[in-house]
């Protein structure tokens, strides 16, 4: 692996990483040694997206300021669109280059966290179903485990992927069927449904459910019935999240989204957890906040 930096601006640094004959580009928010961070997040977009448009969207650098350095991986094109690979080597490589450049900065795997959304997730979950290491948290948005890996039975108490696992899904997305299926032309894959991909995610990381939610925040929202979520915990320390928002929304905002189009319980979260605002850049995304304060573990 051989990673080479370029500073493309105060808060930037361009990555380039060799990957086979390849050459891939990250892009790292804040740049290496501004926050002093031994903690970092791998940033995967969706088909079709692209790194700085899921860094806007997300705003995961300015949730996790002080806390994770970000790094937004940017996916080849394929065909008519970008997307990761699912049946290749190529993207997961990448990730493996992009893991042991944060081990070079000191950075153990063990605080390195991994987001996805989309098709970024499906990736997201394959290299953490079958990496041979720990790291930290994997947390997926509008995604789901492909089928060729649910289908297999994973030995329970793995040592190997990630310590805890938050999943959000939309429960009437038209592009990854939350009960499972293929996806459209463009990504022939079939994926598993919400509830195998965290049952997948339970066995694997031997967690029981609890009746009792480890912040308010969570419990405010399952109250507004805007999501539904469901908490699992292991006594060894693992987690598993898991999230279902009472809407159609293939898109970053799908708990926002269930909030402003329900009734008034469910808009009334907004005074809990308020909405992005250009006027006020401390409003995040309520998606952004809940995987913040999952990685942070807060």
């Amino acid at each position: 692996m051989e990673a080479r930096e370029e500073i493309s601006s105060l808060l930037m640094r361009q990555l380039t990483f060799r990957v086979g004959s390849t050459e891939r580009i990250a892009y790292q928010f804040p740049e290496k040694g501004s926050t002093g961070s031994q903690s970092a997040v791998i940033a995967l977009h969706g088909a079709g997206g692209h790194p700085l448009i899921f860094r806007r969207m997300s705003r995961l650098d300015y949730a996790l300021s002080g806390h994770a350095s970000i790094i937004f991986l940017a996916a080849e094109k394929q065909s008519r669109l970008s997307r990761w690979s699912l049946d290749s080597e190529s993207d997961y490589d990448f990730l493996l280059s992009v893991f042991d450049y944060l081990q070079s900065q000191d950075i153990s795997t063990k605080n390195i966290h991994v987001v996805g959304m989309s098709n970024g997730g499906c990736l997201g979950h394959l290299f953490s179903s079958t990496c041979g290491f720990q790291f930290g948290n994997l947390v997926t948005v509008c995604s789901a485990m492909p089928m060729q890996l649910g289908s297999h039975t994973q030995a329970a108490g793995s040592l190997t992927g990630p310590k805890s696992v938050f999943i959000a899904n939309s429960m009437y997305d038209a592009i990854i069927p939350y009960k499972g299926g293929y996806l459209h032309s463009d990504i022939p894959y079939e994926v598993c449904s919400h509830k195998q991909t965290v049952d997948y995610w339970i066995s694997r990381l031997r967690c029981n459910e609890l009746s009792v939610f480890s912040s308010p925040i969570y419990a405010e929202l399952q109250r507004a019935e805007a999501s539904l979520f469901k908490y699992y915990t292991s006594d060894a320390g693992n987690k598993v999240l898991s999230l279902t928002s009472v809407s159609s929304s293939h898109c970053w905002s799908l708990i926002s989204d269930a909030c402003n189009h329900g009734g008034s319980k469910q808009r009334s979260i907004r005074r809990i957890l308020p909405p992005p605002s250009r006027n006020n850049p401390d409003h995040l995304p309520l998606i952004t906040q809940l995987t913040a304060k999952f990685i942070s573990q807060k």
